[in-house]
Formats: C-alpha cells, sequence, structure tokens
C-alpha cells in the first residue's frame, strides 16, 4: 500500500461515524451497504480536491451528503418517505429514540441534513460551509425544522 492509500485508509476509519450515519439517514436498511461504497468511492475519487480550507471532517461529511443526495435522485426515491402501512407505532410501548429516529426519517433530505449536522455538534459556520447557505439560514431553518418534527412525533 501506497502512502495515499493508508491515509485515505485512516481518514474513513476515523471519520466512519459520519458516514455511517448519513447512510442510516438516507437509505433503507438494504440499500445503505451500497450507499456506504458510493461514498468511499467518491471520496477516493476526491481525495486530491481537499484544499484543507476547512477540517476533513467538514470536507468529509459535505462529499458524503451530497453523494447520498444524488444517490437518492439516481434512485428515484421520493424526497418525503411515508412510513410504511406496515409499521405501527404505539406511544406507550415504544421509547422516545425511536420515535425520534422515525420522524426524523419522516423529514426531507435536506432537513434530515441539518438536523443530522446539528445533532453532531457541528457550529452554524460548518453547517453553512457544509450545505452552501449563509449562517443566519441555517439558524432560521434548523428553527423550522425543530418546530416540523415536534409536530411529526405528535402525530406519531
Amino acid at each position: 500500500m501506497n502512502t495515499k492509500e493508508h491515509a485515505f485508509i485512516k481518514m474513513i476509519t476515523e471519520n466512519q461515524g459520519i458516514l455511517h450515519k448519513i447512510c442510516n439517514a438516507y437509505t433503507s436498511p438494504s440499500e445503505r451497504d451500497d450507499l456506504f461504497q458510493e461514498i468511499l468511492t467518491t471520496l477516493w475519487q476526491s481525495i486530491d480536491s481537499f484544499q484543507n480550507k476547512s477540517k476533513l471532517s467538514t470536507w468529509m461529511y459535505k462529499v458524503a451528503l451530497f453523494t447520498a443526495l444524488n444517490y437518492q435522485r439516481k434512485e428515484k426515491l421520493r424526497s418525503y418517505d411515508p412510513l410504511p402501512e406496515t409499521v405501527v407505532m404505539d406511544k406507550t410501548s415504544s421509547d422516545e429514540a425511536e420515535l425520534v429516529q422515525i420522524a426524523i426519517q419522516m423529514l426531507r433530505p435536506e432537513e434530515r441534513a441539518l438536523l443530522i449536522l446539528q445533532m453532531e455538534d457541528y457550529s452554524y459556520d460548518e453547517i453553512a460551509e457544509i450545505v452552501g447557505i449563509s449562517v443566519s439560514n441555517v439558524g432560521a431553518r434548523l428553527t423550522r425544522i425543530r418546530k416540523k418534527l415536534k409536530e411529526i412525533i405528535e402525530k406519531i
């Protein structure tokens, strides 16, 4: 293995949690491995374009996020995925974390991206850089997303 391959493996190993969270947020369990492979391929092909203008993890998140969104478009997935009719929720028997996860899956992909970035403790500046919007727009959108998430949870 050459130096570039070792660096790539180290980069993936140290940041694989980010990649798995994106895969979990944007695909069904049966497609997660395919998306993960697609993200790895995209990262490998674009590693030479990393210019150290941001943290490596921020750059990786951005590449992975846009790969996931493009993957969805290619697979012609709908932007809003309602719960399958076979899923029945009983508020008294399910825990809060499960409800939140289901509600997050019901958000639009762009909304999920912002929320997941915030949940990963990225700053508004970093989120703005990753998704390509202004810092003030990040705050406004996150406020709307949290309100929408609360409404979804109340309906479940």
